[in-house]
């Protein structure tokens, strides 16, 4: 998953193995073979190719990063995660599975908070998408044709970040069903348990790690960095503009450094959540599912963080 760490391990310690290559982003993200791999329909899809590709990277001992292999929202593919993970198998029958997690409100949260960084200008609240309605069969039948985007259970229009993508136990048992080794870290874990997750991390890679990685470990240095709530809410109404200013040099220019004034500019304190109703929506959604985590996969020590997995 993205926001779980796995920039720090993609820059700092995954580079840095002993008796390892690494392959991450842009390769993993950009390389056609891969492209086609995570978006290319079955029917035009060459699994040889991206079986070639493979066979073409160096070292005895590879690593692959990229959080697109599990999607980022339905809008941005989660659709394919089932497809995906058994293009992958297909290539890899034998690979070890390395799944990052976090608990999904401040998931959710901290990709909304890189997201306004871009060119996201809805708000925190709408960024999540809820199903309103449901268009029936009853509907149709009576004529009615006051349908649109409310009624559907996906919003297929526009970026929103939809639920189902952050159904854990869904993920884990895809990967566990397909691969003899699945292993799974928990955000919050690294977080509270730095030294803890380095020593997990060894006895995966079956090495001790040298000075460089464990000092990563120690110094726990914070990468992409969200934005504090005044950054936030401005950064949102200068987003707005952004259709606007693509189409011009100059503009996008200006853009850029307002929104650059604002990051470097305006600090706060407060951090921006979601409404009490948000909240109470994501929380009842969540709660069943992880609760069900918990007791399918007591390994992962979801009780530790019980109040941020809900349980």
């Amino acid at each position: 998953m993205p926001r779980t760490g796995t920039t720090f391990l993609q820059r700092k310690v995954f580079p840095n193995i002993d008796g390892y290559s690494y392959y991450g982003i842009p390769y993993t993200n950009y390389n056609q073979a891969f492209q086609k791999m995570m978006f290319m329909d079955d029917s035009l899809f060459d699994k040889d190719e991206f079986i070639n590709e493979i066979n073409k990277l160096e070292g005895d001992n590879i690593i692959l990063s990229n959080e697109n292999f599990i999607g980022q929202s339905l809008f941005y593919h989660h659709s394919n995660r089932t497809k995906i993970a058994q293009r992958l198998h297909q290539a890899m029958p034998n690979a070890t599975i390395i799944l990052y997690l976090r608990n999904q409100v401040d998931l959710l949260k901290s990709l909304y908070l890189i997201s306004v960084g871009w060119k996201e200008h809805k708000t925190i609240d709408d960024f999540v998408w809820k199903k309103r309605t449901n268009y029936t069969v009853e509907n149709y039948q009576k004529g009615r044709l006051d349908y649109g985007e409310n009624e559907a259970y996906y919003s297929t229009f526009n970026s929103y970040e939809h639920l189902d993508g952050y159904i854990y136990n869904a993920l884990i048992t895809l990967y566990k069903n397909l691969f003899p080794k699945v292993e799974i870290i928990l955000y919050e874990d690294f977080i509270a348990h730095p030294e803890k997750v380095q020593q997990r991390l060894e006895g995966i890679f079956n090495t001790a790690f040298n000075s460089t990685v464990t000092t990563s470990f120690t110094n726990k240095e914070v990468l992409n960095q969200g934005y504090n709530k005044n950054q936030a809410n401005w950064l949102r109404r200068l987003n707005k503009w952004h259709n606007v200013a693509e189409d011009s040099n100059f503009k996008s220019r200006v853009l850029t450094k307002l929104k650059r004034l604002v990051i470097n500019h305006i600090k706060s304190d407060k951090k921006l959540d979601f409404s009490d109703e948000t909240l109470k929506f994501l929380k009842d959604f969540y709660k069943p599912y992880n609760q069900q985590l918990a007791k399918d996969f007591p390994e992962l020590g979801l009780n530790e963080f019980a109040k941020d997995y809900l349980l």
